[in-house]
């Protein structure tokens, strides 16, 4: 990690003038030692000042990322989703609790009158594996309902 400030930087060119003024003879060896000493302590108070600033924001910034990511609601998983009124399943769940329906024909005939447009074929593995998921209660969004095969009838739990 790199510290960059203007103040270290102005101590680190004080102490490449001493340095010159030492290889020049302009001042002697104790002069020279002295105030390379002072020059090194002050660097030293400003780089663990530097430092702790810095821990300080990084602390910061992982106790706000660890709020937002507590504070994120999590989204249902795509099985958990409720499916929307207007949608193919719902209309095929609609038909297959109505009492009427006697297979999956019918099933096919009501959801076409209701939402034309989509493949018959389509359709009927939709309604297939909507009665199976209910059957086997592999979602959750299904387990408020349950499957009569004798009378070919989705009925909703209470």
């Amino acid at each position: 990690m790199t510290l960059r400030n203007k103040e270290l930087d102005d101590i680190v060119f004080q102490k490449q003038c001493e340095v010159i003024k030492f290889d020049r003879r302009l001042i002697d060896e104790q002069t020279y030692n002295n105030k390379m000493t002072e020059l090194d302590e002050k660097a030293k108070i400003i780089r663990e000042k530097l430092l702790n600033e810095f821990n300080e924001k990084r602390k910061e910034t992982e106790a706000r990322k660890k709020m937002e990511e507590n504070k994120k609601v999590e989204e249902p998983k795509k099985s958990e989703r409720k499916p929307k009124k207007d949608s193919y399943t719902m209309a095929i769940v609609n038909a297959l609790m109505k009492k009427s329906t006697k297979n999956v024909e019918d099933v096919i005939n009501r959801v076409d009158e209701q939402k034309p447009g989509r493949d018959r074929k389509k359709i009927s593995q939709q309604v297939k594996m909507i009665i199976y998921l209910v059957k086997k209660q592999k979602a959750k969004r299904w387990e408020k309902y349950s499957w009569d095969e004798e009378n070919f009838l989705l009925m909703e739990k209470e």
